[in-house]
């Protein structure tokens, strides 16, 4: 999908967006030859590396270790660990984003979040379409560890 976005139509979207989406409809269950958006295929990239992302409940202390990166860098591009050494963080970190913009407490952010796409993506139109950068960052982590968790109970096979 990106590669269709930045060669063909020329779209310049941010690589938080344009990767967030892609692996956004690449982790979505396809059933009965069947895309299924938003339903997650915990054995898909970059989500197979979920389980391991073994988070605190403090974000202040798992940003200081490195497992998360702040929401801040993440969408400015810019503050964040080098993406070429942490490429799996950032992709998954694209993609939980994503999802939570479009699916949490029943899509409260996904409108926002198209307009945000369509302004560019930037941190100003993030703070005006989606909200508050802290309070979305802590929203998000926790919907973060969500995932984490529904990740590992399926490799369980609970």
């Amino acid at each position: 999908m990106h590669q269709l976005n930045n060669e063909v139509a020329h779209f310049k979207i941010p690589q938080w967006i344009d990767e967030g989406l892609a692996d956004y409809f690449g982790s979505s269950k396809i059933e009965a030859g069947k895309l299924h958006p938003g339903q997650i295929a915990f054995d898909s990239y970059p989500l197979w590396w979920l389980p391991g992302l073994a988070l605190t409940g403090n974000i202040g202390q798992d940003i200081k270790a490195g497992k998360i990166i702040p929401l801040t860098a993440l969408i400015s591009g810019s503050g964040g660990p080098d993406v070429n050494r942490h490429f799996n963080l950032y992709y998954m970190h694209w993609w939980s984003l994503t999802h939570f913009l479009f699916h949490y407490k029943d899509g409260v952010y996904s409108d926002g979040y198209r307009k945000l796409i369509e302004a560019g993506g930037t941190l100003e139109g993030f703070k005006t379409n989606i909200g508050p950068i802290d309070r979305i960052q802590d929203e998000w982590y926790e919907y973060l560890r969500q995932r984490i968790a529904e990740a590992v109970r399926m490799k369980k096979g609970e």
